[in-house]
């Protein structure tokens, strides 16, 4: 009986559909207005199921998804987290949107993403968006947007895990809706990381990666007169080491959202607001040659406060129009240490960052098969007296169900991402790189369009998307010279990424489910002198295929991700080899416990992670052993 049980909850998570066609843009009380999109759908039985330890890892089998560099957010410098889908990265900062609860993680100052920022134990799944989104979304959504939803139910839960590189997570999460709705959740990870200079070439100063965090989050809401209010908010404090005793950085974050909805004019209408603060520090050092010593160059501290507030009203499920309004400002203390021992420090207020605009989504049916979604955002972007500057971001899209189970859609859109504030005026050095700020970068403009088919048959379903995008603007970061140090300015330029997306799932048995994601892309850039060359960090093929099984109380996963060789520049001089992995996990579950071993990279393949040009490596074999328990 207690196998039966088990085996039909396993059944009821499964049936989570992986393959989307639409996602919700907002959702005022029962009311959701949705819009057509290439969305992948991770719940939480595939996120449990997942070997992989961080959420990076675990949506970073979906299509087209890519992190600046290889190497997992459990060790990585987070200036290296940015994210981006279909090949539309050439820098650090993100081209994709990522949202707790409709709330940006983005880091309002460099775009990059801290992914510890949700406790594990509180998601309930992540919708990942592909393709221009930035007429529902802002900005930030240039390349999709990823959606990570919370548990709001009535229970409770806790995970314990532990394994080798002295890493250890505690997660915990607790919820009820009587007699209000309050949910919340709190993690402490560590872990000592590992060595992330290629074996070949370490020397003394060389330590380990390792990092620490606190994170939580928190919501209330309740009803009062028809209206619904919900409050709540989200804390992060870290710290990592990133190398070498000298190199260090740390993030501290609050925040917080109020929000409220309700009835009015024969519709639905929603105010949200949201703050953050946020503290960053990180050091930077000279290692001299045979890495056997190194010496401090600069130290830099920033303090970033983010708000923002959006009002929108609908008419039900198809007509949405928003006003928004986002501001952020940030104060820089920044020393310099030279060689003779003398120091120099710059401390100020950055130029304050004011965007504010509107926006409309519509979706109808065009009679019969069809139907249409259509959006439009303008904004207007402000950099103090530097720049001022007005963006449009039109988006139409018209799917048709052609036959029971098949949907052919097509889609045009056109996109923008304005540069961060580290983009126009932090400066930095990795290895014996040097990159330089430009106050002077224009926003990124992308034109595109994609056409997908999607066939579902049973419980099987495949869906191929063929796309192409006109990136105007595009902001990377440009060799200016190789010798005697090499330097990098941050530039604007064109390029382009065309490709097709291959996605399938199909639960071949009552005990066995299958997925297999494949994406192929020719990223490059098309004007100047790099006219031909490879986008950095972009591989043109990439692919993941898995299988989840289960038998009675045990279960299992195994998932294999290919990744093809890439550049690490913009002159395409420092190639990263092709990697293959190899991940695992298999668990029991005993009334309201699940025991669980996972290992990532089982056969250790050597990853190449970044050159700089010292060559850096990727996460090696790691393992944990841990205990899920929950209420329900």
């Amino acid at each position: 009986m207690l196998a039966a049980a088990v085996f039909a909850a396993f059944l009821k998570l499964g049936d989570v559909p992986r393959i989307a066609e639409a996602v919700t843009v907002t959702a005022p009380g029962s009311q959701r207005v949705a819009v057509t999109a290439t969305a992948t759908v991770l719940g939480r039985d595939a996120l449990e199921a997942s070997p992989s330890f961080t959420l990076d890892q675990k949506i970073g089998a979906t299509p087209g998804f890519s992190l600046f560099r290889r190497a997992s957010s459990r060790t990585a410098n987070p200036t290296t987290q940015g994210v981006t889908l279909r090949g539309l990265s050439a820098s650090g900062a993100s081209r994709t949107l990522v949202m707790a609860d409709d709330v940006p993680l983005n880091d309002p100052f460099g775009g990059w993403v801290y992914w510890n920022r949700v406790p594990a134990a509180a998601i309930e799944r992540v919708e990942v968006v592909r393709g221009g989104s930035t007429d529902a979304f802002g900005g930030d959504a240039l390349g999709g947007v990823i959606r990570i939803v919370t548990r709001r139910d009535t229970a409770a839960a806790m995970q314990v895990e532990g394994g080798n590189q002295g890493t250890g997570r505690l997660s915990l999460f607790g919820g009820l809706t009587r007699p209000v709705s309050a949910s919340g959740g709190i993690e402490r990870s560590t872990t000592h990381g590992y060595v992330p200079v290629a074996p070949e070439s370490r020397g003394i100063v060389d330590t380990p990666a390792g990092s620490r965090h606190w994170s939580g989050q928190g919501r209330v809401g309740t009803d009062a007169g028809g209206t619904r209010v919900e409050g709540g908010g989200s804390f992060l404090a870290e710290s990592r080491d990133n190398g070498t005793p000298v190199q260090i950085n740390s993030t501290d974050v609050a925040n917080g959202f109020l929000a409220a909805h309700g009835e009015t004019l024969g519709g639905f209408w929603q105010a949200r607001g949201f703050l953050q603060d946020q503290h960053y520090e990180q050091t930077f050092s000279f290692v001299q040659a045979g890495r056997a010593a190194e010496r401090l160059t600069s130290a830099q501290a920033f303090d970033v406060r983010a708000n923002g507030v959006d009002v929108s009203w609908s008419s039900g499920t198809t007509f949405l129009v928003t006003a928004f309004a986002r501001n952020t400002t940030a104060d820089e203390d920044v020393t310099a240490f030279r060689p003779d021992g003398s120091t120099s420090t710059n401390t100020g207020t950055l130029p304050e960052h004011f965007s504010g605009g509107a926006a409309a989504q519509l979706s109808m049916p065009l009679g019969g098969r069809a139907t249409l979604s259509a959006g439009l955002r303008g904004e207007r972007r402000t950099l103090e007296d530097l720049n001022h500057v007005l963006l449009f971001a039109p988006r139409v899209t018209v799917s048709y169900r052609a036959l029971d189970g098949l949907v052919a859609r097509l889609s045009a859109f056109s996109n923008y991402r304005a540069p961060t504030l580290n983009e126009l005026f932090r400066g930095f050095r990795v290895g014996a790189i040097e990159t330089l700020p430009e106050p002077a970068l224009e926003p990124e403009r992308a034109r595109g369009a994609e056409v997908s088919v999607t066939l579902t048959r049973g419980r099987a379903t495949i869906r191929a998307v063929a796309f192409a995008t006109r990136l105007n603007g595009a902001i990377f970061s440009r060799t200016l010279r190789t010798s005697p140090g090499l330097v990098r300015i941050r530039s604007n330029g064109d390029g382009a990424s065309r490709g097709l997306e291959v996605e399938a799932d199909a639960r071949m048995s009552r005990h066995a489910r299958l997925w297999l994601s494949a994406t192929a892309i020719d990223s490059t850039f098309t004007s100047g002198e790099l006219d031909g060359n490879r986008l950095p960090q972009v591989p043109p093929a990439h692919a993941s295929a898995g299988v989840v099984m289960t038998a009675g109380m045990l279960s299992g996963s195994l998932d294999l991700r290919y990744a093809s060789r890439q550049f690490d520049d913009d002159r395409n001089q420092f190639e990263l080899g092709s990697a293959t992995t190899v991940n695992g996990q298999v668990s029991a579950r005993v009334r309201h416990a699940q025991l669980f071993v996972a290992v990532e990279n089982i056969f250790d393949a050597d990853i190449d992670a970044g050159r700089t040009p010292l060559r850096t490596i990727g996460q090696p074999r790691v393992w944990q052993v841990g205990v899920r328990v929950f209420t329900r």
